[in-house]
């Protein structure tokens, strides 16, 4: 690819980012694609653009995915073993919609940052909440699954160079090694 293919190419994807997140009024943005293409439009970058969601809604889509995910987590520690079944069902449902979402709807990496703390919050509260009921008082267990969840973060930090993940699973595991080494 040569270095004007390129630079069209980039302009293409900045037009179709401009028309996803209404910061041009679509005619414009589809005269602007045109003019670049010669008219030869390019489909690929237009069914891009059409499954991303626009900016302000998938920001209020992720703002109540969060306040569901902290309500689904205080919902597992005030509900008693015998109705657990319901937010733990809801916090897979929600991390299978948050998951779905990152890789379908976000627009920015932020709001895909958002959504990886928020699965992982979520998958680790769950975690523990049903170490914590199925195994109460063996700390062993408890361990295990913690250790398994930074050591989660980690692989999936690496795999996808997400930093923050890197650094969790790192000092999550120095955490539970100098406490168990205390304790």
């Amino acid at each position: 690819m040569t270095v004007q293919e390129e630079k069209k190419e980039t302009i293409l994807k900045e037009i179709a980012f401009w028309k996803t997140n209404k910061l041009l009024p679509e005619h414009y943005c589809d005269f602007l694609t045109t003019l670049y293409t010669g008219g030869d439009d390019d489909s690929d970058q237009q069914d891009e653009s059409a499954k991303r969601l626009p900016l302000s809604k998938a920001w209020i889509l992720y703002g109540v995915a969060a306040l569901l995910a902290m309500m689904i987590i205080a919902m597992m520690y005030i509900f008693s073993a015998q109705y657990i079944a319901i937010p733990i069902a809801m916090s897979v449902l929600a991390i299978a919609v948050i998951i779905y979402m990152t890789f379908k709807g976000a627009t920015t990496k932020v709001m895909q940052t958002l959504a990886f703390a928020v699965a992982a919050l979520l998958l680790f509260a769950l975690s523990v909440r049903i170490a914590s009921m199925f195994a109460p008082g063996n700390i062993w267990v408890m361990y295990s699954v913690l250790v398994a969840n930074c050591v989660t973060w980690l692989l999936l930090g690496t795999k996808m160079t997400l930093i923050y993940f890197t650094i969790s699973g790192y000092l999550g595991l120095a955490v539970i090694i100098l406490f168990g080494f205390f304790l």
